[in-house]
């Protein structure tokens, strides 16, 4: 009975889509998985803003949860919640969204989740923001940045909310019934301002430039019990353990199961490749190169991540822009799904091509001001295929200028694991990966939320 009922949901919440699967804990088996596309973006006040609707998001989170059989539900031990780092959602502590007598969320008196996309935050206003002592710099879409940029252009739309945290801080609070959000060292390293070291704010140095502290949450481990399911959620039991919310990146690491010489390569809308350490290694390593980030991972390692803005949506934007060149010309736009698959057997009945792309069209955050490159254009490389061939080589190019192969030498790494919807179904960009890092690739199919379940094996409580 023990092993029956020894089951994990684990949920992702990503930029464009909802996940979330049950896994039984013990042999590490799939027993439901599903997913749904969130369609979440909203407009935003700020020309450069990226924000999501709240309520599209947790609807889209119960719309997976409704998929999942009941029995499952009702035999679920543990809550493992992970999704899109950076971003900033804010809230009242006494109009928390709630679990109705129905057991789905109501209630929502929160502000939009700004996203780690966000780009209201210039390099001007970057620049006058308090100095961290960290390696990890503040970037526009960090959810420090954003705060601070909120206390000086919308003072108002701050002051009506007294809470703050990650979109997966927001779930867990309403799961639990709390008022007072926990964030995981996951989260607040990607919102800037922390120490790795004493795992604390540097609220001293924060509060000397008057940036509003009270809004920092406390931070703890991952794996830690910050609560228990207050009332029946779908069918899941009112007392189920809740574990801190956590990030994607880490749980995607996670989900793949990498051996001690594996470097982990996600790629869905932007990329990470990331190699898993020891603390102390990963500061040496890290050292002063600025394209690479030490971030805490599970069970006190920590990983060496070159975290790209550029992935798949570097594709996704040309398939946009392909639709948006129909349109100007008056022609019926085919689907995504079609443009996609006539991109590819474009790109098929090439080899290679002359054409080179970088499509760094957001930047990255240690090149804020870089943005693409098209070069050796010709008559003969202008083709479709030629295009997607440019972009793909270009993603992994961009990746491997940001992991310094002394990187990999110093880890031993011998294999690269692969995952993330941008590169499962993605040939070229797999080839590519083979072709520019001369390493074997492995493909493994398992996501985030899959690796957000598989959390609870760390599971802890703390006083």
């Amino acid at each position: 009975m023990e092993s029956e009922n020894n089951l994990s949901l684990g949920i992702d919440i990503g930029t464009t889509s909802v996940k979330v699967c049950v896994v039984r804990l013990n042999s590490e088996d799939v027993l439901a998985e599903y997913s749904s596309d969130s369609n979440a973006s909203v407009p935003s006040e700020s020309p450069a803003g990226d924000e999501q609707s709240v309520t599209k998001i947790f609807t889209c989170v119960e719309t997976c949860i409704k998929k999942v059989d009941e029995n499952l539900l009702a035999r679920v031990s543990c809550i493992g919640v992970c999704g899109q780092m950076h971003g900033c959602v804010l809230w009242k502590s006494d109009r928390l969204p709630q679990v109705s007598v129905r057991g789905a969320i109501e209630r929502f008196e929160t502000s939009n989740l700004i996203t780690w996309q966000d780009g209201r935050c210039t390099e001007e206003f970057l620049r006058n923001l308090p100095k961290t002592a960290q390696r990890t710099k503040i970037s526009t879409g960090y959810g420090c940045a954003s705060l601070a940029w909120l206390q000086k252009n919308r003072p108002q739309l701050l002051r009506q909310f007294d809470r703050a945290g990650t979109v997966m801080d927001l779930l867990v609070c309403t799961l639990c019934g709390s008022s007072n959000p926990v964030m995981s060292t996951h989260n607040a390293n990607s919102w800037g301002y922390f120490d790795l070291h004493s795992n604390q704010w540097e609220s001293d140095l924060l509060k000397k430039e008057g940036f509003p502290v009270e809004y920092l949450p406390p931070v703890v481990e991952p794996g830690v019990v910050v609560g228990w399911v207050a009332k029946t959620w779908q069918c899941v039991p009112k007392g189920t353990p809740v574990l801190v919310g956590m990030g994607d990146l880490q749980c995607s690491t996670l989900s793949v199961l990498p051996g001690p010489q594996d470097a982990v390569l996600n790629v869905s809308t932007s990329s990470q490749l990331a190699v898993v350490t020891g603390r102390a290694a990963a500061s040496r390593s890290v050292g002063n190169c600025a394209s690479l980030l030490q971030v805490p991972y599970f069970d006190g390692k920590h990983l060496i991540v070159a975290a790209a803005l550029t992935g798949g949506n570097a594709m996704a934007h040309l398939v946009e822009q392909i639709q948006g060149w129909c349109s100007e010309l008056g022609i019926g736009a085919p689907n995504e799904d079609r443009i996609y698959q006539n991109l590819f057997e474009s790109a098929s009945k090439i080899e290679v091509t002359s054409l080179s792309i970088d499509p760094l069209l957001w930047g990255e955050r240690h090149l804020p001001s870089d943005r693409g490159v098209v070069s050796n254009l010709s008559m003969s490389n202008s083709s479709l295929g030629d295009i997607t061939h440019a972009v793909c080589r270009g993603i992994v190019a961009n990746l491997k200028r940001m992991m310094p192969p002394e990187i990999f030498q110093l880890c031993e790494v011998t294999s690269i694991v692969g995952c993330g919807s941008g590169l499962q179904r993605n040939e070229l960009l797999q080839k590519y990966i083979k072709l520019e890092f001369k390493l074997p690739l492995q493909l493994r199919d398992k996501p985030a939320a899959f690796g957000a379940a598989l959390s609870a094996n760390f599971k802890k409580c703390v006083s």
